[in-house]
């Protein structure tokens, strides 16, 4: 049997395709030690081919997506960081920070959680997120340092 050539081509491209959106809903809660919820700011999946990131609700739930939060992400292991001053903007990235392992300091707001936690690089967190149904995954955080 031949295989007319825009067929395989078809095939190829559908295959491309379909893998792309082949991702995992994941989802969980960000919680202190203590087991208070995180109730606001940023959970970020990150490895080295994309992010994705989700709101921390009030519960301190969260749900991770690519381009909007609960679209779910490719299968593969991530770093996780927790922005959890409510707004990006109140992480001070300096140039030495930003190209080594040196903690972010806090400017204009508080964090609900240590400071370590602001990049993925210098959080400890990671997850592996495996193809197939969706997945919970709660983050247990420690309190920031007085």
């Amino acid at each position: 049997m031949k295989l007319d050539l825009s067929v395989l081509f078809s095939l190829l491209c559908f295959g491309i395709l379909s893998g792309c959106s082949d991702r995992v809903h994941v989802s969980g809660k960000v919680l202190l030690r203590s087991g208070e919820p995180v109730t606001k700011g940023l959970v970020l999946f990150e490895n080295e081919k994309l992010s994705g990131i989700g709101n921390i609700q009030t519960d301190g739930s969260y749900s991770i997506g690519l381009l909007k939060p609960g679209e779910g992400i490719p299968p593969g292991t991530y770093s996780i960081a927790i922005q959890a001053t409510g707004t990006m903007g109140g992480v001070k990235i300096d140039e030495t920070s930003a190209s080594s392992n040196k903690i972010p300091e806090i400017v204009e707001e508080t964090s609900q959680v240590d400071m370590k936690y602001a990049l993925p690089r210098t959080s400890g967190l990671v997850v592996t997120v495996e193809a197939g149904k969706p997945m919970k995954h709660d983050i247990i955080v420690d309190a920031p340092k007085h």
